[in-house]
Parts: structure tokens; sequence; C-alpha cells
């Protein structure tokens, strides 16, 4: 049978309301499955929602498809797109979300696919070719940190389905008071799982994926909350032995102005809480104790009990021990406070350490004197990575 393309319909391919299976033949060549093309049914009785007519001459039939596929009226909706813009994450993530939803990720397959590169083993794990699906969901690192963050949630392994298939964006999760929670955390893993990919191509930066459930959860949590611009609240806890604080304060003589800083670890230097906030103040001792009286007033008032408190001050933990009215009498009531909280708090250990051995909770206080006005923990902005580098660098779980 002869075709002419210029004039070529579908009804060529129709003979007596069926398919014709030798039109099919001549036109698609011996590698036509044929048997599969004739089990596609024929209506005409159906409206062809794929016969599309611009709306005005200055639309385009790409946009007219578009508006077809998104019609109530033609097409199922899937309620988890909303879901995507719903989620109580960073909007960087949000897109990030959409995208992995879409197949839209610059993985290595998608650029072989495309002929922009060769086929590229996964990053992770060295072991297959990378594809999204992979990176995600099947390789042996991230399918260990899945079990950890579903672990820490109270979920199962069997979970994974619901995970891979995007259901987890429209399921509720009942046993948790917050389902909106349990989707942060899952799409923060998702994000940290990719930028782990992304910093071992790039900047050669190893993975550890061990630290994924933790930071998932603290961003989770961080924007599940109203922001707070001097404290950066991470991981919860009521009532723990081996809480320990490190205090500390910047101070310039010229402003009398000082920075205070301080953060609260528990468990092997996972942190608990975080803070930077300026004041003014007399003298570096002052700062000094006003930094630890800020950090004993936050344990009290969230019920945690610090075994430990350290200090690069040799002379703050002088006049908490040893005071004397007679000698350090314009300390008075920054002595009485901290022996007060101290008490309230069963008397915690005091220690010594040197200042290289403090280096976080000196960053925190630096940047509070140098930055009064500058919130780091509020919602929507630019995540303190310095932050993140030094409690790295102190082998500090942030």
């Amino acid at each position: 049978m002869d075709f002419s393309v210029e004039n070529l319909s579908l009804l060529d391919f129709i003979f007596d309301f069926q398919w014709n299976s030798n039109a099919l033949s001549n036109f698609m060549g011996p590698n036509a499955d044929l048997n599969w093309l004739t089990k596609v049914q024929i209506s005409f009785d159906l409206e062809n929602s794929w016969i599309l007519w611009p709306k005005t001459p200055h639309t385009s039939v790409v946009s007219a498809v578009y508006s077809t596929l998104n019609d109530d009226s033609t097409v199922a909706h899937w309620h988890g797109w909303r879901q995507i813009w719903q989620l109580v994450v960073a909007p960087r993530v949000r897109t990030f979300v959409w995208r992995l939803a879409h197949s839209r990720l610059p993985t290595c397959d998608i650029f072989y696919n495309l002929n922009f590169g060769p086929q590229t083993h996964c990053v992770l794990c060295n072991l297959v070719p990378e594809t999204t699906h992979h990176i995600f969901w099947d390789s042996c690192k991230t399918l260990s940190c899945w079990s950890n963050i579903l672990n820490s949630l109270g979920l199962s392994l069997s979970s994974m389905n619901i995970l891979s298939t995007g259901a987890w964006l429209v399921s509720h999760f009942n046993h948790w008071s917050d389902h909106q929670f349990v989707k942060a955390v899952i799409a923060f893993s998702l994000w940290l799982i990719w930028k782990a990919r992304c910093n071992a191509i790039f900047k050669k930066i190893s993975p550890n994926f061990n630290l994924i459930p933790t930071q998932a959860r603290c961003l989770a949590k961080e924007y599940s909350k109203k922001p707070n611009k001097f404290l950066r609240d991470v991981y919860s806890c009521t009532l723990n032995p081996s809480v320990s604080i490190f205090s500390d304060a910047s101070w310039i003589n010229d402003t009398c102005n000082a920075g205070l800083g301080f953060l609260i670890t528990i468990d092997n230097n996972n942190l608990l809480l975080a803070g930077s906030v300026a004041a003014p103040l007399d003298s570096p001792i002052q700062a000094e104790a006003a930094a630890m009286i800020l950090a004993l007033e936050e344990c009290i008032k969230r019920r945690w009990w610090p075994s430990t408190i350290f200090s690069d001050c040799i002379g703050l933990l002088n006049l908490i021990k040893n005071f004397q009215i007679s000698v350090a009498w314009h300390l008075d009531l920054e002595a009485r406070r901290l022996r007060s909280l101290l008490h309230q708090l069963q008397n915690p250990n005091l220690e010594y350490i040197p200042r290289e051995d403090n280096l976080v909770a000196d960053a925190l206080s630096k940047h509070a004197h140098l930055n009064p006005e500058l919130s780091l923990f509020a919602k929507g902005m630019q995540l303190p990575f310095w932050f993140f580098n030094a409690c790295s660098s102190m082998n500090i779980a942030p």
C-alpha cells in the first residue's frame, strides 16, 4: 500500500471499524508488534481529547495540550502534586522534591540518554550505573540511611514502597500527631542524600550517611516551630546525665559590647542547643558569666540536667568556686546568680578546657559580637554553614 505522508490520517489504518493489519504492517515494517497494536480498542462514540484547537490565534498547540492534561474533566489529578507545595520545609527543598517526583534531576543516566556524557557508576556505591531510583532507594548506602530514618520515625522498612512511589506525600501517618513533621523529615532526608551525592562528585567530600537522620530531624524540627533569633534547638531531650555545656564570650574594650555563645551537647557530642546573642557589658569576666548564665537558664527551662560545664576562662571558674566579695565585689550579682542556677541543676562539675577545644562556642560568641542584629537561625534564611563546619571540626553532629 502506498501512503501519502502529508495527507496521512488515522482512518487509513482502520477498516470495518477495526485495525487494518496489512496497512499497519506496510507502514511500520516487519518489526511492528501487530499483536499488541490490534489489542488496542477503537471507540467511535467517546470524545477524543487529543483533537486540540487553539483557544485563540495567540495560543500555541503546546499550551492547549497542557490545558487539556490539567483539566479536571479529562485527567484524574494526583493530590501529591499539591502536597509538595504544602511541605513545611525550605522553598528549595520543595522545588527539589517536585523535580524528583518528575524525574528531572540531573543524574548521570539522564545525561547518558541525552548523549551528553558516558554511562557512569553511582558515586555512592560504585557498583551499578547511576539512576535516580538507585540513588534514593536502591543503593546500599541510602538503604542503611533510610533504615535509621524510618526507625527514628517508628516506621518499618516495609514503608520503603510508600517512599519510593511518592505515596508518603498523601499519607497521614496516624501514629504521629503531626504528620507534616514526618513528611518534612522525609523531604529533608531526600535533599540531604542528593547534597551528599553532589558533594561527593563536585567537592570530593566523602558522604557521611550516619549524620543524615539527625540532620533531617533537626531541620524538620526547626521549620516546624516559630523561628528564634538567638537559639538553635536541634535535638529533643528530657533527662540525661551526659548533657554538657560549653560557653564563651567575645568582648572588646573600645565598645563595651559583648557577644555571648554557648552550645549544649548530649551523648557522644550530639548537639542539643546552640545560642548566640549580643549584650552590653562592662568587662570580659562579666561577659563570660553572662554566657554561662544564659546556657544554664536554657537548661532549666527545658528540664535538662548537665553533668559537666566547660569554660576556657579560668577567672570565671575561680569566681564560682572561690568567690570573695572583698575582691570581686563588682561581680556579686553574677556570682550569686551562677551559684543559684548551679544549685538548681544539682551542682554539675565545672572544668577548664583550652580555647582550641572550645572553638564552636567561641565562634558563636564572635558571630553575636560582630553581627548583633543578624539572625542565622530564622526560618527561610540561608543555613549557617559556618556553624555546621565549626561543629564538624570538633566532631559534633549538628
